[in-house]
């Protein structure tokens, strides 16, 4: 979804990518409200600026996901950012000495020849075609590395925090949001940035309810993916 609403809008996002990841980061935080408000969690509130560390760093994932999407398409994006995988087991492996036995160290090698051939075979030999490539595994490389250190960062607060979990949602999504926030602005008034022409553009119904969907998917991804690290590690 996040693709077709760019793909099917003549490359270009019916509001500006910054806003789409506001926007998600939004949905999550109202829906911990909600959670919060039911549960009776708010006169148990301890505001800590530990849950704003991850909101930085997602921030500049979620975006880094959009921006790559002009480079390559959401099935090689996914191949390539399992590359993270990799990466958190090593800093499982060497910073919390945990234990990778011998089978899991030869699914990953098989994991990283695979992420390999798959775009060697995949793509054609043209400059063109190897330089959107080149630049979608260094944006790739960026993403993994910035999200194991967020994901690991974020299970591991998660798990010595005394907070509730749903408290512990709303704080990271309140700072996400205002973070989003920034980021937006951000583009807004950069001299870069293409959104200033965008203001009067009557895009399709289609594009609309796709964006709907997409930022409803994302934000309930997002949710479910935090609601299993609270009971399992990233790995």
């Amino acid at each position: 979804m996040s693709y077709s609403i760019s793909y099917y809008n003549g490359g270009v996002y019916p509001m500006p990518q910054t806003a789409i990841v506001c926007a998600t980061e939004a949905i999550k935080l109202l829906l911990m409200v909600v959670m919060a408000t039911t549960n009776g969690v708010w006169r148990e509130i301890s505001p800590s600026a530990y849950f704003a560390v991850p909101s930085v760093v997602y921030a500049i994932t979620n975006n880094l996901y959009f921006f790559a999407l002009h480079y390559t398409t959401p099935p090689v994006w996914s191949v390539l950012i399992q590359s993270r995988v990799i990466i958190t087991a090593l800093v499982y492996r060497f910073w919390f000495k945990r234990e990778v036995t011998n089978v899991q160290w030869v699914a990953l090698v098989m994991l990283l020849v695979a992420i390999a051939m798959s775009q060697v075979s995949g793509k054609s030999s043209s400059p063109e075609s190897m330089n959107l490539l080149l630049v979608a595994m260094a944006l790739s490389l960026i993403q993994a590395c910035l999200s194991v250190i967020a994901s690991v960062y974020t299970e591991y607060l998660f798990k010595t925090d005394k907070r509730s979990f749903v408290e512990q949602q709303l704080q990271m999504y309140f700072f996400s949001t205002l973070i989003g926030l920034g980021f937006f602005f951000m583009q807004q008034y950069s001299a870069t940035s293409n959104t200033t022409d965008m203001k009067d553009v009557q895009y399709p119904f289609g594009i609309k309810i796709c964006l709907v969907v997409a930022l409803l998917l994302a934000s309930l991804g997002g949710i479910t993916v935090a609601t299993i690290v609270k009971k399992l590690d990233n790995i």
